[in-house]
């Protein structure tokens, strides 16, 4: 995982005035297969951040979007 992805985390925790542990929901993914064609999967991988450990999906409770 890209060490400056945690420091934004951070940054925008204390921007939203976090008050709840941050629920991370999902950070790297494998490029392992998944039930999607190779096609689709190949597509994706080019783009994916989460496979180069830039990219995580989060929610800070009690915080709207």
């Amino acid at each position: 995982m890209d060490r400056h992805l945690f420091d934004i985390l951070w940054e925008v925790y204390r921007d939203v005035d976090g008050k709840k542990p941050i629920q991370i929901i999902s950070s790297y993914r494998s490029p392992l297969p998944t039930p999607c064609s190779a096609a689709v999967l190949q597509a994706l991988a080019r783009f994916s951040q989460h496979m180069l450990g830039h990219a995580m999906d989060f929610f800070i409770p009690d915080v709207t979007a």
